[in-house]
């Protein structure tokens, strides 16, 4: 699968309750056809005010909404993003993770992240009505899912990949990745979040020439190290016996490696990974330096749940059979 190039909020409009838990009697028939409709809208007017807010709604119940702009700034835990669009488009309901993505994907988009989806919240509280899967997972691998019909900005649940939910919809964002740094300066952030997404649209497009152009001469990748060419040609191997695979970086936090003798941008994103209909979830590390900053090593994964065999040992040395990075190799 390939997600489009992804990313800046116009109000949202809240959740119109579920549906009616009970129908209008039927009208005699000496009523008139209009009188009958009257009627008839009248009691489904009544029943849905009595509908409890957490009931599911029907496809076809939650409207669509009007692409909405949100500048580049941080949400209330000091996480930073670009600027980024957020909408939600008529129907989208009661689908699981992946195919919630893939309708996100034809709008050019992506599920918002949990942070696109804080910072869209806190500008107009309506999208807390909303239940909808976002970009973002938690370390046993379960999705993070954000709002409900009753909801607010603060409502948090957690889900199976395959779990769908019929009043569950997909709002899709611009793809905007979060930063975490104590590096405040805005020119920083922009060219680290650029770079990392830039990273992502190479893979996602399986483009090798712009993998090359952030490529360092030699890179290390799980341990090994690879020169240029030889790592370039072991991703096209790998985008041809996997023709639906997909990654995409969540929050990525940002330090100054100081062990070698020219400091590096250390940075360790959280990344969910799409291959063969299965997701998988891990911290993804990144070591940047030289003039231009490049990528010199793509380092072992911290974490790893939903899908591989077990995850690397990285004391001992030890490896999965499938070894989780941007490749999601498989031996």
């Amino acid at each position: 699968m390939r997600l489009a190039p992804l990313l800046p909020l116009v109000s949202l409009i809240p959740l119109l309750l579920a549906a009616c838990d009970k129908e209008a009697p039927p009208a005699p028939p000496t009523e008139k056809p209009l009188e009958k409709a009257a009627a008839t809208a009248s009691a489904k007017a009544t029943a849905s005010a009595k509908a409890t807010a957490s009931a599911a709604a029907p496809p076809g119940e939650v409207p669509a909404y009007a692409a909405h702009k949100v500048p580049a700034g941080s949400a209330s835990d000091g996480t930073w993003t670009g600027p980024f669009e957020v909408v939600r488009e008529k129907g989208h309901l009661g689908l699981d993770y992946v195919k919630a993505m893939d309708e996100c994907v034809k709008e050019g988009k992506a599920l918002c992240t949990e942070t696109q989806w804080s910072r869209a919240c806190e500008a107009d509280p309506a999208l807390g009505k909303i239940e909808t899967w976002t970009a973002s997972a938690n370390p046993d691998g379960r999705l993070v899912v954000r709002g409900a019909a009753d909801g607010t900005c603060g409502t948090r649940t957690l889900s199976e990949v395959n779990a769908s939910v019929p009043a569950r919809g997909a709002v899709c964002c611009d793809r905007a990745l979060g930063i975490k740094t104590s590096n405040k300066n805005e020119a920083f952030l922009k060219a680290s979040s650029k770079h990392m997404l830039d990273y992502e649209k190479a893979v996602r497009d399986r483009d090798a020439i712009a993998l090359a152009a952030v490529y360092a001469d030699t890179v290390s990748f799980m341990g090994k190290d690879y020169p240029r060419e030889a790592l370039l040609k072991v991703h096209q191997k790998y985008w041809a016996a996997a023709p639906d695979q997909w990654t995409i970086f969540d929050t990525c936090d940002i330090s100054i490696d100081k062990s070698q003798t020219d400091p590096r941008l250390l940075t360790d994103c959280r990344t969910i990974f799409h291959k063969g209909g299965k997701i998988f979830v891990a911290v993804q590390r990144f070591l940047r330096g030289g003039s231009p900053m490049k990528v010199q090593v793509i380092g072992d994964v911290n974490s790893l749940v939903g899908g591989a065999d077990s995850p690397q040992d990285s004391a001992g040395g030890k490896e999965t059979k499938e070894r989780v990075g941007i490749l999601l190799l498989t031996e």
